[in-house]
């Protein structure tokens, strides 16, 4: 039965990959995508799962438009070190190229500033689209990553997720805001197994509140969230198989 499950799961994992490069096949102008592979420490045990998930986009992304990878990198703010995003590969198709930073990316230390990065991509999308209109429609945000976020708003590191839900909230809103303003979907598969998964009676635990972040802000922009159970199955016997349907 544990099995089946697994297998349902990585179902749904693939038939969403492929949705958002298959929903476009139709549309004779190209995508540019924006693919985030989280290397925050937090994720260090699940990375090869991660780096396996981010060749399987590249795989289906590439034959729908160029690509620029992105992932993060330790930045100092005061006593704070803060996981920033910052660009790989920028706008390509060349799978070798890809998947070779993919393969050496190293995890890194530092609070992750998630909705940041999320800007930063959109910005980038929205500039390389401008350049050409005739050629790029769709704007698409692959996002692989646990969903966690630390940072308040630019530099600011939450300490208390009770009083800071406010605060939150309205950042989120005001990031929903400027994707859907500008049409940018975002698809996320989410490694959150390993966050904590007890909150108390006054907040959301940790996954919870990262699994409904990235629920919104796909739903929100016409996207959609799948959430990766690492330890189920084999993945490149499974994710192969689905692909190739």
């Amino acid at each position: 039965m544990k099995r089946l499950t697994g297998l349902r799961s990585f179902a749904v994992l693939l038939l969403t990959l492929a949705s958002f490069s298959s929903a476009f096949a139709q549309s004779e102008k190209k995508a540019v995508y924006g693919l985030l592979l989280d290397n925050t420490g937090s994720l260090e045990t699940q990375f090869s799962q991660i780096k396996v998930v981010g060749k399987k986009v590249v795989m289906h992304a590439r034959q729908r438009g160029l690509i620029s990878l992105f992932d993060f990198m330790t930045k100092r703010d005061g006593k704070n070190l803060l996981a920033v995003a910052k660009p790989g590969v920028e706008w390509s198709r060349d799978e070798n190229v890809l998947n070779d930073y993919i393969d050496g990316i190293q995890a890194v230390q530092g609070h992750t500033a998630l909705i940041e990065a999320i800007q930063v991509m959109a910005k980038e999308l929205n500039a390389k689209a401008d350049t050409d209109k005739e050629s790029f429609g769709d704007k698409i945000i692959i996002l692989i990553t646990d969903g966690e976020d630390r940072i308040r708003w630019a530099k600011s590191v939450v300490r208390s997720r009770v009083d800071d839900d406010d605060a939150r909230r309205k950042v989120e809103r005001q990031l929903v805001k400027s994707l859907k303003e500008s049409a940018v979907k975002v698809y996320a598969v989410g490694f959150t197994s390993e966050l904590d998964a007890d909150g108390g009676l006054m907040r959301k635990s940790d996954r919870e509140t990262a699994e409904t972040f990235l629920k919104k802000i796909t739903k929100e922009t016409g996207g959609r969230a799948v959430f990766f159970k690492p330890g189920k199955t084999d993945i490149e016997s499974v994710l192969n198989e689905l692909l190739t349907r």
